[in-house]
């Protein structure tokens, strides 16, 4: 209990002493033009972006013509599994895309 109280004085006298070493006169302003210089991205990230988008996109139907170029099993048992990995991977992706969507489109400030 003594170091408890002891840890909370402590934090209470640097909380009451603690200073901002630099100007705080127009924060405002700056806090702007940071949050403006941010939004504006380079030619290079646009091209990095778009690359990796196209190789999303195009990744996905290659993936799943691959897993059909195998052959169906003959046993009802690997037959099931080989269908459920199928439906899997032709459901999983659009559904994460979805979700990311739904969730990016709900926490955006306009």
């Amino acid at each position: 209990m003594k170091k408890l109280l002891l840890i909370i004085v402590f934090l209470f006298a640097v909380n009451q002493f603690s200073y901002p070493s630099f100007p705080v006169d127009n924060i405002d302003n700056q806090i702007t033009q940071q949050s403006e210089d941010a939004s504006q991205s380079s030619p290079i990230i646009n091209i990095l972006r778009i690359g990796a988008l196209v190789c999303l996109v195009f990744s996905y139907p290659i993936s799943i013509f691959l897993y059909l170029s195998k052959p169906i099993p003959k046993e009802k048992n690997a037959k099931k599994k080989f269908f459920k990995k199928l439906i899997f991977l032709i459901l999983i992706p659009p559904i994460i895309v979805l979700s990311i969507y739904a969730i990016a489109l709900s926490t955006a400030s306009f």
